[in-house]
């Protein structure tokens, strides 16, 4: 839990969310020291990263030789020789193996530390503007980097990222914040159509699939996996795209995922992340759906051969009470 000014602390829900939230992300960090490090992270990745000045931050994709996502990533920029990369939870030991299988004359080293260094997410919603996350910034001794989150629609949001004491102490510097249980925070990125490593961020996925379009530099050259993600782009030859769902009944079905999304008998997708969502009284759920579907009613399997009725939704959806 955080610690408020006063000592206090609370839990709060998606429906209730009004001043400043706060997420943890739990992200892995790899430490990237020498002279190649950005060089490297540019070659392998699909953002262009050699503009990259100090103390910034950029997302970019891994992708397999296939064009398949291996891990969002944020690479944060500390100097001419040194970079941190913050990965998906779990991830570090194999994002570390498949960046050091690219080394060769490099000048890199790689270290995890994430033990020293973390990143959570502040979200805002009434009663407080991006203005306000600047002001704890000037404490003395801090050293941060606040990044507008691009993945937030309906919300400002930011990933905050540092040492492990200097996030704790950024945190205490508002007068009010409170921090999201981990199923309230996956009900919101659901409601968002936000993809999440292990989910719609896998390998058996392309970015383009999981929207993650703006993270693709199609001008920089060659990365892993160019090849095919320009051939998608330029023929338009998308296979798949993310959606959101609502499940037409307030019953409390046990979805899970990979449950396949069928239209008159014939599989058309597969839901990758679901929540039962006591704002709606409804499931919510996103998935990856035939690209050529026109149709907004659907059945997805609910286990065994039980089906419930679903409808294709916009994303992100509207969280808040107007």
């Amino acid at each position: 839990m955080i610690s408020t000014n006063n000592g206090t602390s609370k839990l709060i829900s998606p429906v209730t969310l009004s001043s400043i939230g706060v997420s943890r992300s739990h992200a892995n960090v790899l430490q990237m020291v020498g002279k190649d490090s950005i060089d490297l992270l540019h070659r392998i990745s699909t953002n262009s990263l050699l503009d990259m000045q100090s103390n910034s931050a950029k997302f970019t994709i891994l992708t397999t030789e296939k064009g398949r996502i291996v891990d969002l990533i944020l690479v944060q920029k500390i100097g001419s020789a040194e970079a941190l990369v913050y990965v998906s939870p779990g991830q570090a030991s194999k994002i570390k193996a498949w960046i050091e299988k690219f080394i060769i004359m490099d000048d890199v080293q790689v270290t995890e530390v994430s033990a020293i260094y973390s990143m959570v997410t502040v979200l805002f919603s009434k009663g407080y503007s991006s203005n306000d996350l600047d002001r704890p910034d000037s404490f003395d001794g801090i050293s941060l980097i606040c990044l507008a989150d691009p993945f937030w629609k309906t919300k400002h949001a930011y990933r905050v990222c540092g040492r492990k004491e200097h996030v704790e102490r950024y945190l205490l510097g508002f007068p009010s914040i409170t921090e999201l249980t981990a199923e309230s925070y996956d009900e919101l990125r659901i409601l968002e159509g936000i993809p999440v490593h292990g989910k719609e961020l896998n390998e058996q996925f392309n970015p383009l699939e999981a929207g993650l379009s703006s993270f693709i530099s199609f001008s920089k050259g060659c990365y892993v996996g160019q090849e095919v993600i320009a051939r998608i782009d330029t023929y338009k030859k998308l296979q798949k795209s993310l959606y959101g769902f609502f499940v037409n009944s307030s019953e409390r079905y046990d979805l899970v995922s990979d449950s396949k999304i069928y239209l008159r008998e014939q599989i058309v997708g597969v839901v990758t992340s679901q929540r039962y969502s006591e704002m709606f009284q409804k499931g919510v759920a996103l998935g990856l759906l035939d690209s050529d579907i026109q149709e907004s009613e659907f059945e997805l399997q609910v286990g065994g051969l039980a089906r419930c009725k679903i409808q294709r939704r916009e994303i992100p959806s509207r969280t808040e009470a107007a």
